[in-house]
């Protein structure tokens, strides 16, 4: 991924920074003192998960209003990053659509949290989509082990014919196991494992 720009706001002394172009091989920041330079490096930095936001990082006089806001609803880093050809062959089995998206928006807020959308070369921004993982495998296996488990439970009834009255309830528990609602499906499996670029 090359980063390509940016967008800063409500981070220390800056508002409002929008349309950063990062050049390719080099950008020069070019100011006076106290101008900010350092400022807008920090926020860039600031974008790294292990970055934790403080309430001093932000505008000292729009921290009356930001307070009454919700953490996750305020921005303060925004950065675009262009697809390399080596990231849209690592990409194409989890992202069927990668081949319409021209960047990549992600936006940190001030809670930590991020949001990312894809951009396409039309400026159009969506969520970014993943493609369920392929789980056939593993659910095969729990179905082997199931079925091996009812092998198990069925010759101990016949040894033990104390267990027989619980048979029933044995085999209740190993039918919701491997009821088609819970094996063949993956669904809702990327609300409980969310990924990251």
């Amino acid at each position: 991924m090359k980063l390509k720009s940016a967008h800063i706001c409500n981070f220390r002394s800056i508002v409002d920074i929008d349309n950063i172009d990062l050049e390719e091989r080099l950008t020069v920041l070019i100011g006076k003192n106290e101008q900010g330079k350092t400022t807008l490096l920090k926020a860039l930095a600031s974008f790294d998960p292990n970055y934790s936001y403080v309430a001093s990082d932000l505008p000292n006089h729009l921290s009356t209003t930001l307070n009454e806001r919700p953490k996750a609803e305020i921005p303060i880093v925004t950065l675009w990053f262009l697809p390399t050809f080596e990231d849209h062959h690592k990409l194409k089995d989890i992202l069927p659509d990668i081949g319409s998206i021209d960047t990549f928006k992600i936006t940190k807020y001030f809670d930590g949290h991020y949001m990312y959308n894809s951009v396409g070369s039309d400026g159009t921004e969506a969520p970014i989509r993943f493609a369920p993982p392929d789980i056939s495998k593993q659910v095969e296996a729990i179905a082997h082990a199931v079925e091996a488990l009812r092998g198990k439970l069925s010759a101990h009834t016949t040894r033990q014919p104390s267990f027989a009255p619980n048979k029933a309830q044995a085999d209740s528990q190993l039918d919701a196991r491997s009821g088609p609602t819970r094996l063949d499906s993956s669904e809702g499996f990327l609300r409980c494992n969310p990924c990251g670029l």
